[in-house]
């Protein structure tokens, strides 16, 4: 039995990467990245919560590039309306979700919200393997790789 388990199930896509994500690393919570920070409107690590982000600076393997472009910055961005509900959608400055934390009331686009339910959002950063309970390797769409660069970059 898990009697010394935490009281709640794990929220979708909670996995923390190590080392902790730089700003452009898609994200789902502030505590995967280093800043804390995780843009509640683009899903993406920001260096601040006022940082400027660029497509160059997005760190998602080629074969994704364009259609992670698409998500993040077209038509309002990858969660188009977070402050209509702060409580579901928004995070401390710790980057923890708040107990009323519901990713589908944030305007968010169908293929984020996919990806966040499987745990296959954070991990289409390139090099980026999340631990714990998340989709894992072989959680992405059929023909997808998730190759490692051994050079770390």
């Amino acid at each position: 039995s898990m009697t010394g388990a935490a009281p709640e199930p794990a929220l979708p896509s909670s996995c923390v990467p190590r080392p902790l994500m730089p700003h452009g690393s898609l994200c789902v919570y502030g505590f995967q990245c280093e800043s804390s920070f995780c843009c509640p409107r683009l899903r993406v690590c920001l260096r601040s919560s006022d940082a400027q982000l660029s497509s160059a600076d997005l760190r998602v393997n080629q074969s994704m590039q364009s259609t992670i472009l698409d998500i993040v910055f077209r038509d309002g961005g990858t969660c188009g309306n977070p402050l209509g509900d702060p409580a579901a959608c928004m995070q401390t400055s710790a980057g923890q979700p708040g107990s009323s934390w519901d990713q589908s009331r944030c305007g968010c686009k169908a293929e984020y919200m996919t990806r966040y339910q499987a745990g296959t959002w954070v991990t289409l950063n390139a090099g980026v393997t999340c631990g714990g309970d998340g989709g894992g390797v072989g959680s992405g769409a059929p023909g997808e790789t998730t190759t490692e660069a051994a050079s770390g970059g």
